[in-house]
């Protein structure tokens, strides 16, 4: 996990809301589809 994405991905979010915001974001970020997978 890269340094942006603990940023964006803090600890105490609990998983299920963090899974939902991923995937807002790939709808939002084409380009970060990979990195979210690789997340995921």
């Amino acid at each position: 996990m890269t340094q942006i994405e603990e940023q964006n991905q803090p600890p105490d979010i609990p998983k299920a809301l963090t899974d939902t915001r991923a995937r807002i974001r790939t709808v939002e970020y084409l380009p970060r589809i990979e990195c979210l997978d690789q997340h995921l």
